[in-house]
């Protein structure tokens, strides 16, 4: 998984031209996003490497299995970033393989700029791996818990 972040990479770029590009990218590669990727693979990816077990995580992330099989599978889509930021959450997710999971997902990135996005990049960053202790973090700000599987 690449760990660079964009602004790394744009700063990389910016010492290559259109001879050397080819270098930039047998370099970077690794870094690049491919159009082919879907959130269903890159999710199965991340399982795999941190050797997770789908049920274990829908329990953790307080997911119904059905639902959440129909979520990864792309049967069910939601509008709800929080659901996606539960899965992140409990796979322990760093912030960048989070970013990337709601970019694939379709959803905006967490934004440091709004208290309650900063607050679970903080979170995200620390790996937390449980909702509870988020949704007390995020409590303790004044800032709405992630939505729990009721309420969706």
């Amino acid at each position: 998984m690449s760990e660079k972040t964009t602004e790394e990479l744009e700063s990389i770029l910016k010492k290559y031209n259109a001879e050397n590009i080819g270098e930039f990218f047998d370099k970077n590669g690794k870094e690049m996003v491919s159009e082919s990727l879907t959130f269903r693979n890159y999710f199965n990816d991340l399982m795999k490497e941190k050797g997770l077990k789908l049920r274990d995580l829908f329990i953790q992330a307080d997911i119904s299995e059905s639902y959440g099989y129909k979520l990864i599978s792309g049967q069910k889509h939601t509008q709800k970033r929080d659901v996606i930021l539960r899965l992140c959450i409990c796979m322990k997710c760093s912030l960048f393989e989070t970013q990337h999971l709601l970019n694939l997902y379709g959803m905006q990135p967490l934004y440091a700029r709004k208290k309650r996005d900063a607050i679970l990049m903080i979170a995200v960053n620390e790996g937390h791996g449980s909702i509870y202790l988020v949704n007390e973090l995020l409590e303790q700000y004044g800032e709405e818990q992630l939505y729990s599987c009721g309420e969706l």
